[in-house]
């Protein structure tokens, strides 16, 4: 995909995890694809924003609130959070 179509594609996901109950799911979509266009687009003008939007996602999905995760999506959330941190 083009690097507009990848732009659209996360702007779809960010609206599902904003708006969609299976938020945790979409959060670990969202920081893997942007992880992904980083590889493809690194000199993109938006990557800043969408690894720190990514970040907050991520952030969200990890609070103490949210009991319904199950430890495996714990462990995946946190993983890719490392990653973020690490950029």
């Amino acid at each position: 995909a083009s690097e507009r179509e990848s732009i659209k594609a996360l702007e779809i996901l960010e609206e599902c995890c904003k708006n969609d109950k299976r938020k945790s799911i979409h959060y670990l979509a969202y920081a893997q694809c942007v992880l992904r266009f980083r590889e493809k687009y690194g000199t993109s003008e938006c990557i800043n924003d969408l690894l720190e939007k990514a970040g907050q996602f991520i952030t969200e999905g990890l609070w103490e609130t949210n009991r319904s995760l199950s430890n495996s999506m714990k462990w995946r959330l946190k993983d890719l959070k490392m990653k973020l941190e690490n950029m």
